[in-house]
């Protein structure tokens, strides 16, 4: 009886967080950034804990980091028109705005002060 009185509790706060995040995501368009591949040796390595996600809200970037990579060298390439948006910014808050005005499909790329690079396409939707 005890261990039903914690979990469903546990069950319903983890079911809020969910939907919480879903309607964060479906408010505007978002991309996941992926690390691309660096390394020459082709031993394995243990995978990163680094996630890092990206919101497009209408005129802002808004990233979120799950682990502080330090100064950050953002690129925003448009596919359709080759437009490019260079920006710095410092994820230290694990969470960065970054204002580039309106934007139309186009690649990201992330470069960090530790040596990663992340990259993904954010498909904005725009009409």
């Amino acid at each position: 009886m005890k261990i039903t009185k914690f979990l469903i509790p546990l069950i319903m706060a983890c079911m809020i967080a969910v939907t919480a995040n879903a309607q964060n995501q479906s408010s505007g368009s978002y991309v996941e950034l992926n690390k691309t591949k660096t390394s020459t040796n082709h031993r394995p390595k243990a995978p990163s804990l680094q996630r890092i996600t990206c919101v497009y809200d209408g005129e802002t970037l808004v990233f979120d980091f799950v682990l502080p990579e330090g100064q950050c060298e953002l690129s925003v390439r448009g596919i359709d028109n080759g437009y490019v948006v260079t920006e710095t910014f410092d994820s230290s808050d694990l969470v960065a705005e970054v204002f580039v005005g309106t934007i139309t499909d186009c690649e990201i790329e992330l470069t960090t002060q530790k040596g990663n690079t992340y990259s993904g396409v954010l498909y904005v939707g725009n009409e």
